[in-house]
């Protein structure tokens, strides 16, 4: 204050008097007054200009701001010269001599008004003219200097000692109601305005990201705020029903109940710490409120996990209802965002084979796992990705329920579904690689026989490692064979090199001769006698050795033995001939993590929200895939990783790949919640944004809430979408109606009329009759 004050004294804009009335109404703490913003930028253009005048250059005042207002080293350069500093301590004094005036302060000062204001702005508030030849006076006495009030000074009244504030300081002080809101003035015609050059100076001015941030702020510290009545700006009293908080969610309502405002139309000032999360006038939900529930669904983070992270923190958080809330309302949007990047990847899969001029079709492999949740039964899932692109495709989904019906053979019913799947959108299949189950095979011929095909079965070379690898550990657990786990990678490794430089002999027969060069490699030895085992072979593709890396297995010892066996097994021997000449893919693990992450045992919904948990695993490998094949991963560093089998791996540390999925869906969920509320803008004594749960209310969703299985989760094929939900096996009426719905809802995207929810009713009744296929995402 001494600093402001005595800069405007020392720039002719204050008088001796009026300087020592306002320090004396500013040190009895008139609250609700506030000095004016013009004030402090005329303060701060007069320092900028002194600092401008003592340089040898006036044109480099940027360069020297820049050193002088640096704040990790403040001292090092004077921001303006040792004699101003002296004669702003001189005008202190005359009204406070306790006040010492540093150059850090004029430091502090300028930093401040340049993140208020703007360095720019505060830069032209100075006179071009008066800038160049304006000379210190450093000669003349105290009294000379004293300035003379203008005639556009404030006029004070000396009823400040008597703790009155007259209206006479409106031009210096003003009340609170103009805080937050700096606007700029307009400038008379007679001053020249002076100006850096744009980009010139680095302004430390907020980023705009900053004030987009959602920040933890204590309760108590927004007691502090409003202590003074928004509005009028009178203080409150010291009682806690003058101003009352509550948590909605996540977001703070504060609501003031001031006395002096109570005579006015609204007695009381309502403030919210967030805003309402669409821009509609019936809008109840925040904005925050809504990010966490959908954040915490796409990125298969658990609500259990984040409300007690949020317990031990002392945060306020969405309760579970609004998160079940919100992710059933959310399924929709995550569907539409789904197909989207699936006729993407769609397209780019048929962009690369239409670069290969034989092309006879898609070449995928296909898996079967099984996924078993908590509260309903297992989930069989199939799951194709092209082994051109790495891109997954599409994964088909049967519950247990169904085993019955299908004899038990749930893994070959998805994959005849997986491929009919194909066939309806006219993509013609070349390969199917999969694993060692026969029964894969059979219904590839039934496909081919059916669609008029020649597409080829194949055992995948990862799948067949995983096996190899598999029964190599389960032997190796007795002592005198524990030699062999450490040959278990290179014996993985090796299976899918045998399938590469098979194909590329033209003869998968010399498969089998390629892997059994194994067996003499384990043993130490890299060149041998032709023999039936290795064939033609008689010697390792590896070259010269200077050591063997690994322990070498002897001859004839029990563990080389066992190996032996396990690899000369006639089953063994004829799937290596049936290994995929076409590559292999090792996304299954990991695509099966994503399901598990996506998909935690605690969400209490109908099986047909599985179909989500699969689209957003589906989203994460994709985008994952695509960073990696665009080479937009990098690998800064690795490190050893003891992996749960005793084997010590190299783990690999990439950069994240930004998954811009998530807020797509986050904005179309947005977009639907602004238009139900708009068609439901007429209505009166509703819910209208049709998200009760933002209000604590766990008796309105208990934690197992009875969520019944809505239209959305219904099949789409009807509309040719890359998203198949259901097969439905329906009479020709039934499948009549569900076409006219579909294209309502799919096509149209227009609210169903009286006459289109009683066909909705019936189809719901359709559901339910035995003879119907449950689910199939």
């Amino acid at each position: 204050m001494g600093l402001l004050l005595a800069s405007l004294m020392h720039a002719e804009n204050l008088e001796l008097e009026k300087a020592k009335i306002v320090y004396s109404a500013c040190l009895m703490a008139i609250h609700g007054k506030h000095l004016c913003h013009q004030h402090y930028k005329s303060a701060a253009s007069w320092l900028l200009s002194e600092a401008r005048s003592s340089l040898e250059d006036p044109n480099q005042l940027d360069a020297h701001l820049r050193v002088a207002l640096e704040p990790a080293h403040p001292q090092r350069t004077d921001v303006v010269p040792m004699e101003v500093l002296q004669r702003l301590q001189s005008y202190v004094e005359l009204f406070d001599k306790a006040t010492p005036i540093t150059m850090l302060d004029i430091v502090r000062f300028l930093s401040d008004c340049a993140s208020r204001y703007g360095l720019n702005n505060i830069v032209a508030e100075m006179d071009g003219s008066r800038a160049d030849t304006l000379k210190r006076r450093l000669d003349l006495d105290s009294e000379e200097m004293m300035p003379e009030c203008s005639s556009k000074s404030l006029r004070l009244d000396e009823a400040l000692r008597s703790n009155s504030v007259p209206s006479g300081l409106e031009a210096l002080l003003f009340a609170a109601e103009s805080l937050g809101r700096i606007e700029s003035e307009t400038k008379p015609e007679g001053h020249a305005m002076i100006s850096l050059p744009s980009g010139s100076f680095s302004q430390p001015n907020t980023s705009p990201s900053t004030w987009k941030k959602i920040f933890c702020v204590e309760g108590e510290r927004l007691k502090e705020l409003f202590r003074f009545c928004p509005r009028c700006g009178s203080r409150q009293e010291e009682r806690e029903s003058s101003v009352q908080i509550r948590a909605v969610g996540s977001a703070p309502v504060v609501t003031v109940r001031c006395n002096k405002c109570s005579g006015s139309s609204s007695g009381e000032v309502v403030w919210s710490g967030q805003s309402k999360a669409v821009d509609h006038p019936k809008a109840r939900a925040f904005s925050n409120n809504i990010r966490i529930a959908t954040a915490a669904a796409t990125n298969g983070v658990r609500i259990s996990s984040i409300l007690r992270f949020a317990k031990e923190a002392d945060l306020a958080c969405i309760p579970k209802s609004t998160f079940y809330h919100v992710f059933e309302r959310m399924r929709p949007a995550i569907h539409r965002v789904y197909m989207k990047h699936q006729i993407d990847i769609f397209q780019r899969v048929k962009a690369a084979y239409e670069d290969d001029h034989a092309n006879r079709g898609w070449n995928i492999t296909v898996d079967c796992s099984y996924d078993r949740r908590a509260l309903f039964a297992p989930m069989c899932k199939v799951q194709a990705v092209d082994l051109k692109t790495k891109l997954h495709l599409h994964t088909e989904v049967l519950q247990s329920s169904e085993a019955d019906r299908l004899n038990g053979c749930k893994e070959v019913e998805g994959l005849r579904r997986l491929l009919h799947w194909f066939a309806d959108r006219d993509i013609r299949i070349h390969s199917v690689s999969a694993d060692m189950n026969p029964s894969f095979g059979r219904v590839v011929a039934e496909i081919n026989r059916e669609l008029s095909w020649d597409m080829q079965w194949y055992i995948d070379p990862w799948q067949l490692g995983r096996h190899l690898a598999r029964e190599v550990q389960e032997v190796s657990r007795r002592r005198s064979i524990r030699l062999l786990r450490n040959w278990v990678k290179t014996l993985r490794a090796h299976v899918i090199y045998a399938a590469r430089m098979g194909s590329e002999t033209g003869d998968v027969r010399n498969t089998r001769f390629i892997f059994n060069t194994c067996l003499y490699h384990v043993a130490g030895i890299h060149k041998w006698e032709q023999d039936e085992v290795t064939g033609p072979l008689t010697e390792c593709g590896h070259g010269t050795l200077e050591c063997d890396r690994i322990e070498p297995i002897p001859f004839g010892s029990v563990a080389y033995e066992r190996l032996k066996k396990i690899v000369l097994q006639p089953h063994f021997q004829k799937n290596l001939c049936k290994l995929s000449p076409h590559g292999w893919s090792n996304w299954i693990g990991t695509k099966n993590a994503l399901d598990h992450m996506y998909s935690p045992k605690e969400m209490y919904l109908p099986p047909e929200s599985y179909s989500i948990y699969i689209c957003m695993s589906s989203l994460h490998m994709n985008t994952l895939t695509l960073a990696e094949t665009q080479a937009e991963r990098a690998a800064p560093y690795q490190y050893p990783f003891q992996s749960s089998n005793d084997f010590l791996t190299t783990m690999i540390h990439k950069t994240t790949a930004p998954h811009l999925w998530r807020r797509e869906i986050v904005n179309e969920y947005l977009v639907e919640m602004k238009t139900v509320l708009n068609w439901d803008a007429s209505a009166e004594g509703e819910e209208l944004d049709a998200y009760p749960g933002f209000l604590d209310d766990e008796e309105l969703y208990p934690d197992v809430p009875p969520l019944p299985c809505d239209f959305e989760d219904m099949s789409e094929d009807v509309c040719r979408g890359f998203n198949s939900d259901e097969e439905v096996d329906l009479g020709s009426e039934a499948q009549s109606h569900f076409k006219i719905v579909f294209e309502i809802f799919a096509l149209e995207e227009s609210p169903l009329t009286a006459d289109q929810n009683g066909i909705c009713d019936s189809v719901q009744n359709c559901r339910k009759t035995p003879f119907l296929t449950t689910y199939s995402g």
